[in-house]
C-alpha cells in the first residue's frame, strides 16, 4: 500500500479500492507504513544515504567522469529542487513557505548524486523562502565537500557558494572566465554543464518516478519529512537493486567508450 501511494499521485479515495480496504484503513496503513520504511531502510547498505570519502572510493568515482579532460577528478554532482506543499494555516507558517519565485508554499531539498545515481548525501524539508545556498548551509552540507581531499571535486549551477574552504573542491562555470582565453574557458565550460547536467536528471529521476513528490505535500512537518525520506531512501534502493537511474547509465556508457578508446 505504501509504496503504491508513494509511486502514484492519485487521491487515497481512489488508491484504497485497487486493495479492498476501505479509506480509512488504507490511510491508516500509509500513515504507519512509511516511517517503518525509512526505519528499516535507513541503516540498509544498498539504500542509505552515506557517502564514502575513501581513496578507494574516490578513485572509483573519479574514474568515471575523467574522459572529461578539462575538468578532472569530480566526484559528484548538487542540485536543489522544490516540492510544493499545501498551505498551512497559521500565518507565520505561510510566510515561511512561501516562494515568491514559484509564488506557491514549497519545501526545499538538495541533493548530492555520485557516478553511480545514488543519493550520497542530503538536506530535505528546508523551508520554501530558502534558498539553495542556504539550504545547505543549513544542512551541513558545506562542510562534507569541504572535507573531500584533494584533488577531488563536486559540480554545482550558479545557486551555489564555491569560495573559501569551498574553492576547487565545489566548482561552477560563472567564476571560471578568464579574459583571452576562449578555448580553455570553452572546453571547461561546455564540460561542466556536461556534469552539472547529472544533478538534474538524478532530481528528475526522484520526482518521476515518486509522484506523490508532484502532489502537494501535507503540512505536518514529521509526516512531511518522512514522505520526503521514504522516497529518498527508495530511490537509493531501486538504483541498486535494478539499475534503473540516468547517472548510472550515462556514465557507465561514457567509461566504456573511454575503455575502448
Amino acid at each position: 500500500m505504501c509504496l503504491k501511494y508513494l509511486l502514484l499521485c492519485a487521491e487515497l479515495k481512489d488508491l484504497h479500492v485497487h486493495f479492498g480496504a476501505s479509506h480509512t484503513s488504507f490511510s491508516r496503513c500509509t500513515n504507519i507504513g512509511i516511517p517503518i520504511l525509512v526505519k528499516v531502510l535507513i541503516s540498509n547498505p544498498k539504500a542509505k544515504v552515506f557517502w564514502d570519502q575513501s581513496p578507494e572510493g574516490l578513485e572509483t568515482e573519479a574514474e568515471r567522469t575523467k574522459a572529461f579532460l578539462d575538468i578532472p577528478n569530480v566526484v559528484g554532482f548538487i542540485d536543489g529542487d522544490k516540492l510544493c506543499s499545501l498551505e498551512p494555516s497559521d500565518l507565520y507558517l505561510q510566510n515561511r513557505d512561501y516562494n515568491g519565485w514559484t509564488k506557491e508554499c514549497t519545501r526545499n531539498i538538495v541533493l548530492l548524486w555520485n557516478t553511480h545515481g545514488q543519493i550520497v548525501d542530503c538536506v530535505v524539508n528546508l523551508p520554501g523562502n530558502f534558498h539553495d545556498l542556504k539550504s545547505t548551509k543549513w544542512g551541513g552540507m558545506y562542510n562534507h565537500i569541504g572535507k573531500l581531499p584533494v584533488p577531488y571535486k563536486v559540480c554545482c549551477d550558479d545557486a551555489f557558494y564555491t569560495k573559501d574552504f569551498l574553492e576547487g573542491k565545489l566548482v561552477k562555470t560563472k567564476e571560471r572566465y578568464i579574459e583571452g582565453e576562449q578555448n580553455v574557458r570553452d572546453g571547461y565550460d561546455q564540460s561542466l554543464t556536461h556534469l552539472r547536467q547529472a544533478s538534474e536528471w538524478g532530481n528528475n529521476v526522484l520526482v518521476g518516478t515518486f509522484w506523490r513528490l508532484k502532489k502537494k505535500l501535507p503540512t505536518d512537518n514529521k509526516k512531511r519529512a518522512y514522505l520526503m525520506w521514504a522516497c529518498i531512501l527508495l530511490c537509493n534502493w531501486r538504483t541498486e537493486t535494478v539499475s534503473r537511474n540516468q547517472i548510472r547509465t550515462y556514465f557507465s556508457k561514457i567509461q566504456m567508450e573511454s575503455t575502448k578508446e
